[in-house]
C-alpha cells in the first residue's frame, strides 16, 4: 500500500505534467531547486511547510488539488486555464523551458 508521501509525489508530479511544466520551470516558479521537486516527486521527500505552500501556487492550483487523490480533478480547472494561456504568455516572453 502506498502511503501518503508517496501519493503526494504522484500528484504533484500528475499536476506538473497537466500544467506542461518541466520540473526546472516548476522549480523556477516557485524558487525551489529542480532537485527538490525531484525528491517530492520521486522519493517521497516530505516539503517543509513553506516549501509546500509554494507549489500550489507555482502549478496554478488550488492546495486541496494537490492532496485530492481521489480521482485526478482539478478544482479550479476554468480560471486555471485561463491562468495557464497567460502564463504561457508571460513565460514565452522570460524564455522559461515549457515541456
Amino acid at each position: 500500500m502506498l502511503d501518503l508521501r508517496t501519493y503526494l509525489g504522484l500528484r504533484l508530479e500528475e499536476l506538473r505534467n497537466w500544467a506542461k511544466l518541466t520540473r526546472e520551470a516548476l522549480a523556477k516558479a516557485t524558487g525551489l531547486d529542480p532537485r527538490q521537486i525531484a525528491d517530492y516527486e520521486l522519493y517521497g521527500v516530505w516539503p517543509e511547510p513553506e516549501q509546500l505552500s509554494r507549489l500550489p501556487v507555482g502549478l496554478g492550483v488550488d492546495i486541496r488539488d494537490v492532496f485530492d487523490f481521489t480521482d485526478g480533478r482539478i478544482r479550479s480547472l476554468l480560471p486555471l486555464e485561463q491562468r495557464l494561456a497567460k502564463r504561457t504568455l508571460e513565460r514565452s516572453d522570460k524564455g522559461v523551458t515549457r515541456k
